[in-house]
């Protein structure tokens, strides 16, 4: 007994109709399944070539200004990065905020276990609300067995009037070799 033969013109959506049902499938049976995790982040260890510090940090932390606050009683976003470089270490973070600064938004503490190399990053909102040098400050606690170690991370704000000179950047057009010009803006 001979079988039906599809021609040529049929393989083509025959095909299509069969990856689409696959798909579909596939589809379905990811549907159930629950909420993926978001990625650890890990940052690798700071490579110093031919330079010994003379000193190893147990955790790497850095604050990152988000926004640029300009007068007194504007929020500041910062964003405080901190990496454990001991395996299996356990982190207490804590801000310290000064008087002339209150919390907009985001928690004012975290704890919580870290990798080697694992890196975490914590955003805060705060109003500034002085034209006077203040600084937001963060007191990183790391525990790993026997091993404990404080490190403290500070940014510095001053929105009141510029006392020294500043460097500010200028477009240029029409000359060749550059684009920007540096000026020196001098102190007020």
């Amino acid at each position: 007994m001979k079988f039906p033969s599809f021609g040529k013109r049929f393989r083509q959506p025959l095909a299509i109709i069969l990856c689409s049902t696959i798909l579909m499938a596939g589809a379905h049976w990811l549907y159930g399944l629950p909420e993926a995790q978001p990625a650890k982040e890990f940052t690798p260890e700071p490579y110093f070539p031919k330079l010994d510090l003379g000193v190893s940090l147990p955790v790497g932390a850095q604050f990152i200004l988000l926004n640029q606050p300009e007068k007194s009683g504007d929020a500041a976003e910062l964003e405080l990065m901190f990496t454990s470089r001991l395996p299996n270490a356990e982190l207490t973070v804590e801000y310290i905020l000064p008087a002339e600064m209150r919390t907009l938004n985001g928690s004012t503490e975290w704890r919580g276990n870290l990798a080697l190399n694992e890196t975490q990053r914590l955003r805060q909102t705060v109003s500034i609300d002085t034209e006077a040098p203040v600084a937001i400050q963060a007191k990183i606690t790391i525990n790993s067995g026997d091993y404990s170690a404080t490190r403290g991370v500070a940014y510095n704000f001053d929105l009141g009037e510029v006392s020294h000179a500043s460097y500010q950047t200028v477009p240029v057009e029409g000359y060749q070799g550059g684009s920007e010009l540096n000026l020196i803006i001098p102190k007020k």
